[in-house]
């Protein structure tokens, strides 16, 4: 999973030092689900298939998509638009046919359309998923059955309601994790067995899951700044099959990147700049 949602917000923050620290947050109680900097939004995948996340960002007002195949400060590989200026709905990514490579995607309402390949285009995949054109839910995108294709998910409030296949339909998972209210749905393959599960991040405690089950959080540990100083992007950094912690923090020109290639306490192993 790459991104869980957004909603139409600016995040304005000043220059800071390139490291990522622990300090006090205000808890983010339906915080905007991506931090947005200006008119765009950071979103991370694997965008050439080499088995490495990497960072990417969307910009609402264009439709522009800038993504980059390295975790190094750089200029974008690809860059394309999917997506019309301001036509409304959020930016996904994910293996949506099992190629191992992540490609975009949007959702509007509950209407999903998916792109198979990194360009500009029409949706290969086009379905409904939620309660119409109101739907509320967290959006979510992982690959919760372990065969190799990612598809959709609603988090509302603490119910988690994902289903395996990208076509209409209702949930083939459905179960409960979390507050109602508390925290940022994240989900990601925190175990390295090839399927994707749940994780919160409260302020900066990532509390993450390793079933599509109703329990309590199996990994506990700290990072990051809590939104809005920064937005926690899971994925894997380092190609080991397995997703760790990230933060975006948006700065006055860039982004800032902090990636961690475990799930544990401790500074960033990756730090770049890239918008």
């Amino acid at each position: 999973m790459k991104i869980s949602r957004f909603r139409t917000a600016a995040t304005v923050v000043a220059t800071a030092a390139l490291s990522v620290t622990v300090t006090p947050a205000a808890a983010a109680h339906d915080a905007p689900p991506g931090v947005l900097s200006s008119d765009g939004v950071e979103v991370t995948g694997d965008w050439d298939g080499d088995g490495v996340d990497s960072a990417g960002w969307f910009n609402f007002e264009t439709g522009e998509w800038r993504l980059r195949n390295e975790n190094t400060s750089g200029e974008a590989d690809l860059e394309f638009t999917y997506g019309g200026p301001w036509e409304g709905g959020y930016p996904i990514v994910g293996d949506w046919n099992n190629d191992g490579t992540d490609t975009i995607g949007l959702v509007r309402g509950n209407n999903w359309l998916l792109r198979n390949t990194n360009n500009t285009g029409t949706a290969n995949l086009d379905f409904f998923y939620g309660n119409g054109e109101f739907e509320e839910g967290f959006k979510v995108v992982g690959d919760w059955d372990g065969d190799g294709d990612d598809t959709p998910g609603l988090v509302r409030g603490n119910n988690w309601l994902l289903r395996n296949t990208n076509n209409t339909g209702t949930a083939n998972l459905d179960f409960t994790y979390g507050d109602p209210v508390d925290g940022v749905r994240i989900a990601g393959d925190w175990d390295g067995d090839g399927d994707d599960t749940p994780g919160l991040v409260r302020i900066n405690n990532w509390l993450l899951r390793n079933s599509n089950t109703t329990g309590d959080a199996e990994v506990d540990f700290d990072y990051g700044n809590g939104f809005p100083s920064h937005w926690p992007l899971p994925g894997d950094w380092d190609g080991n099959g397995s997703d760790t912690a990230g933060v975006a923090e948006p700065r006055n020109v860039t982004i800032a990147w902090f990636f961690r290639n475990e799930n544990s306490t401790g500074p960033g192993t990756i730090a770049f700049n890239f918008m």
